[in-house]
């Protein structure tokens, strides 16, 4: 929660940057303020459009809200600035194998 004071007090005074959001976004993430990270990892992402950390951490952001759809949306334009990003390969892996799996416990899946 103090990280989370301090990049908004940075915010407040300085020029806003794209390093502070994306920064403010992963401690909104640590305290499981997933809203809040969603809408700093997007202010990032407008200030940085190349800022894949913030498109893969804003998917995760966005899967612990439940919108695993918009997740999987930014796991992909993560992979489209770097088709050889770890992270957001492992993380659209993980999504997808989840969905898959339960359609199929569901008996949902082909």
């Amino acid at each position: 929660a103090e990280a989370v004071y301090h990049f908004s007090e940075a915010l407040r005074l300085g020029p806003k940057s794209a390093e502070t959001y994306l920064n403010m976004g992963n401690s909104q993430l640590s305290l499981n303020s997933f809203t809040d990270a969603v809408a700093s990892y997007t202010e990032s992402i407008r200030l940085n459009p190349k800022a894949i950390e913030a498109y893969t951490n804003l998917g995760v952001a966005h899967l612990r809200t439940g919108n695993k759809e918009e997740a999987v949306r930014k796991f992909k334009e993560a992979l489209k600035i770097n088709p050889e990003s770890v992270e957001a390969h492992a993380n659209f892996v993980a999504v997808r194998s989840a969905h898959t799996t339960r359609k199929f416990a569901e008996g949902t899946e082909g």
